[in-house]
């Protein structure tokens, strides 16, 4: 979601949080709807890995803002952040994995 956000693109819709069905702890389907869309958090307060990604991405999001505020009131070009949005972008899915375009922004991201 964060690379999303910073390209000003759209990203998934998250409309439901805990919209369980009769035993979601052994299913985690809603309907005819994929596993675990209808929810990002199971029952007793329970965690989902869509969830912890989530908070993940949102995390990266507001260090990349972090990050840009500081270097524009240092003066410096905000290139560097630049180069973290540059390979999202649809096409490139075609020859690379989005999960290694992810790891290598994420590792550039914080290597600052």
């Amino acid at each position: 979601m964060a690379m999303h956000v910073m390209l000003n693109q759209s990203f998934d819709l998250r409309w439901a949080y805990n919209c369980w069905n009769a035993n979601p702890l052994q299913d985690s389907r809603f309907g005819n709807w994929s596993a675990g869309d209808a929810f990002l958090i199971y029952p007793g307060a329970r965690s989902s890995i869509r969830f912890e990604k989530l908070i993940s991405g949102i995390q990266d999001y507001e260090k990349a803002k972090i990050l840009d505020n500081d270097i524009s009131k240092k003066g410096k070009s905000k290139e560097v952040l630049k180069t973290l949005t540059q390979p999202f972008i649809i096409q490139n899915l075609k020859n690379q994995d989005a999960a290694k375009m992810l790891s290598d922004a994420r590792m550039q991201l914080n290597s600052f």
